[in-house]
């Protein structure tokens, strides 16, 4: 049985893959403006790919005010710290110059172990929301689907190599791990994609 249509509920996390085709940075932007048309706002991370053209598309869209950045590293003298080889820092920058939230430091201070301020990071970005929407999830971003999924958080997911017309369209990715559940068809902003349903739990099996 599939969930009834989503809404656009705000605020939103908006995140994937951090090598996104063509054809999903055209779905990202258009899933950006839908949120934005509809009085949503956005909350992003702060790598390559996905989050990068979150921040892009909202910028571009003039919706810098409903834009909560969450920054792995800081700043110092106007120079990045505490940032990696996959971070955005010119798209950061960018978003806090034309005045988005930007949290640095949002997964802990340096004195943090990189990994582990990355995964308190996606946390951060997690709890700030209602709902998480993922561009063309991978292993990280599904990983970053189960902390959703323990919050009790709506998923939800883009992964065909263009904007899908119908539900069908729409090509699983993988399942969410740790998580008993699967991807079905669902709506989100006005366009087709999936969303996760938790397996529902037998009495019998308590």
């Amino acid at each position: 049985m599939s969930p009834s249509p989503s809404p656009s509920p705000s605020p939103v996390a908006l995140g994937g893959s951090r090598s996104l085709s063509v054809s999903m940075q055209a779905v990202v932007s258009a899933v950006v403006q839908a949120v934005l048309a509809g009085g949503g706002s956005v909350s992003v991370g702060c790598c390559v790919g996905a989050d990068a053209q979150v921040i892009q598309s909202v910028l571009a869209a003039g919706g810098a005010a409903r834009l909560s950045v969450f920054g792995v590293g800081g700043l110092l003298c106007g120079v990045g710290r505490g940032w990696c080889s996959l971070s955005a820092l010119p798209a950061v920058l960018a978003a806090a110059a034309a005045g988005a939230r930007v949290s640095w430091w949002a997964g802990g201070s340096s004195v943090v172990p990189l990994a582990a301020r990355l995964i308190r990071r996606s946390q951060a970005v997690v709890s700030s929301a209602q709902a998480l929407v993922l561009f063309q999830p991978g292993s990280g971003s599904l990983a970053v689907a189960a902390i959703a999924v323990a919050q009790g958080k709506t998923v939800l997911a883009f992964s065909g190599h263009s904007l899908p017309v119908l539900p069908g369209g729409c090509q699983p990715p993988a399942p969410i791990p740790g998580c008993a559940g699967a991807w079905v068809p669902s709506f989100f902003a006005g366009f087709a994609c999936l969303q996760w349903q938790p397996a529902q739990v037998s009495l019998f099996e308590l």
